[in-house]
């Protein structure tokens, strides 16, 4: 979504089935359904909008079928294309917001360079019939996904050398092999 702060969280369900929004999700994600594994897990953060897991699961799912669409050789509508970019990227935004992990850095920073160059692509292929609007939009957002990418490699590589970076310092058991 757009909203700059999140909603506050929702106990509408009883204890013991709380997480069923996400349980499902998370079967639906990890069989590789994200279509289906979206729709529980936006569920599931309409009651428990800081459940970082949720978001970075969805921002995953998002990334996925983005990467599916570029790979399927179909011709793809650069404007919607790029809808669904900024919905994927809001997603990663928010799960790094709640909390930075060299995982989900390292995994939104290629995701943006993969961004940055399906924009060099397109900026070639269909340079004559665009218009010089379209051109400078999408010239705008390459620069903007390669910035990303840059300031999201850079700080994992940073973590790597200093034992005090932020990202070390919120380094989990999940992240401890990275």
């Amino acid at each position: 979504g757009t909203i700059p702060t999140l909603p506050k969280e929702m106990s509408i369900l009883p204890s013991k089935i709380s997480s069923i929004y996400y349980l499902l999700a998370d079967f639906y994600f990890k069989n590789q359904e994200t279509g289906k594994a979206v729709k529980y897990f936006v569920y599931d953060l309409t009651m428990y909008p800081t459940r970082f897991d949720a978001w970075a699961s969805m921002s995953l799912c998002k990334q996925s079928k983005l990467e599916k669409r570029l790979n399927a050789f179909e011709t793809i509508d650069v404007k919607n294309f790029l809808e669904f970019a900024d919905q994927a990227i809001n997603c990663f935004n928010q799960c790094l917001a709640l909390k930075k992990t060299s995982t989900i850095v390292t995994e939104f920073a290629s995701f943006t360079y993969h961004l940055h160059s399906f924009c060099s692509k397109s900026l070639k292929q269909a340079s004559e019939n665009m218009s010089m609007e379209n051109f400078a939009a999408i010239e705008e957002r390459k620069d903007k996904f390669l910035d990303i990418s840059l300031k999201c490699f850079t700080d994992v590589s940073q973590a790597i050398t200093d034992p005090t970076h932020e990202l070390n310092l919120s380094k989990n058991q999940e992240d401890a092999g990275d």
